[in-house]
């Protein structure tokens, strides 16, 4: 009977030392938090490999929107991924925070000159009834600084792949507007080689539409460049490692800045909002419980258990070890936590006043979705208009009276001679 109760004890106690651990709450705040902030519903889930891996295709197949590409970093970027991977790392240091420290089990075999004695000593740190709470509630609070941290990180992600998208549709439009004004150069070189040859021109028209053709290569091969970095530094912000990927960019019309809210109501909602100053918050209530902690961590060791000794008479009774509180009384450590306090709480009050000036200066600059998709359009748009002026309505900044460029030398400089009416010239 006694081996029978024995055994259950013992079964329970292996039983409750066998602790899983289960981030998936964790993934699923963090997704909270990043769909309150951004409005994306969707981030990487390491439990859900397979699906989000055929989501990332079903969303790159069909021309890429900004919103699409956002959507795509959330599920596919490598770093944000590790950082989704640090909640797990994380909830098992929680549960490791819960755990009891496993019992002490010893023996000893004495030979006298009588029959040999044989002691059994087992022990459990009790230490652990009143330091688990604290330490396990100091490990949840540090939890919840990280979740809102790797939100932070999303959010933020959720701005860069936005801004890196229309960097490319920008930079590709540029491209393609600049190998059309390379080709209209070349039309007018032709047209004004033509009138030379027919006695209508002189070799001074033909000069300068050769300038004008150089610098219009030039500048067409510098965009082409800019538009292969920007295209590569997308796929780098989506996570997509094959660079030969070709997808295709179809911009959404953006929506007019009229419909966003005033600056105080974007201030109120941008400090609700930001994670990072949610994060801070939560890594000062954490620094706070730690200390607690510390604090009873006075006497760090002390064993209760049971000694055995099997002698003449078998004799078995209670037994009790602790360390002694004399080198070490834990100061140091409770400074250290009084110290990290302080330290969280000035970088949280630092963050504060940051992001009030930030959004009190820029409020239209913030991170705001609409913000971002038609602060994007609108840069298009600008630089469209512009090269276009520049290629096919530019007047001709200097004439032939105010240079005589020597033949076959291309005209320096950053003005250049307007194509369009060489070729309407013609």
């Amino acid at each position: 009977m006694r081996w029978s109760v024995a055994s259950s004890l013992l079964v329970l106690l292996v039983g409750a030392g066998c602790a899983t651990v289960d981030p998936g709450p964790d993934y699923a705040r963090a997704a909270e938090e990043v769909a309150a902030t951004t409005g994306f519903h969707e981030l990487f889930d390491p439990a859900e490999l397979a699906e989000w891996k055929e989501r990332v295709a079903v969303l790159a197949a069909d021309g890429l929107t900004a919103s699409d590409a956002a959507q795509i970093a959330l599920l596919n970027n490598s770093r944000l991924r590790a950082a989704m991977y640090s909640l797990g790392v994380g909830r098992a240091d929680v549960v490791q925070a819960g755990l009891f420290t496993n019992p002490s089990f010893g023996i000893s075999y004495r030979l006298s000159s009588g029959p040999a004695r044989v002691g059994l000593f087992l022990a459990q740190n009790i230490a652990d009834l009143w330091q688990i709470p604290s330490r396990q509630d100091a490990a949840e609070r540090q939890q919840g600084s990280l979740i809102l941290q790797v939100a932070g990180e999303a959010s933020e992600l959720v701005a860069v792949a936005r801004r890196s998208y229309w960097r490319t549709v920008g930079a590709e439009r540029l491209a393609e507007l600049a190998a059309d004004a390379e080709s209209l150069a070349r039309t007018g070189l032709d047209v004004a080689a033509e009138r030379h040859r027919a006695g209508s021109g002189t070799l001074v028209d033909v000069n300068l539409a050769r300038s004008a053709l150089s610098e219009l290569g030039i500048e067409a091969r510098m965009a082409r460049l800019t538009a292969a970095t920007a295209r590569l530094e997308l796929y780098q912000v989506l996570g997509i490692q094959d660079s030969a990927a070709t997808l295709t960019l179809t911009p959404a019309p953006h929506r007019d800045l009229a419909g966003l809210p005033s600056d105080e109501e974007l201030v109120d909602s941008g400090l609700r909002c930001r994670l990072d100053l949610k994060a801070a918050e939560r890594a000062v209530a954490a620094a706070e419980a730690a200390i607690a902690y510390q604090e009873r961590r006075l006497f760090q060791s002390v064993n209760a258990g049971v000694d055995f000794e099997r002698d003449d008479q078998d004799s078995i009774g209670p037994a009790i070890e602790l360390s002694l509180p004399i080198f070490d009384q834990n100061q140091a450590q409770i400074s250290r936590a009084q110290f990290e306090y302080l330290r969280v709480t000035s970088l949280r009050d630092a963050l504060a006043c940051d992001a009030e000036q930030e959004i009190l200066t820029f409020p239209r600059k913030s991170g705001h979705p609409i913000c971002a998709e038609a602060r994007g359009c609108s840069h298009v748009e600008e630089e469209t208009t512009e090269v276009q002026r520049r290629a096919k309505g530019g007047r001709r900044s200097h004439g032939a009276r105010d240079r005589q460029p020597l033949a076959g030398c291309p005209r320096s400089g950053p003005d250049r001679d307007g194509v369009a009416p060489l070729g309407q010239a013609g």
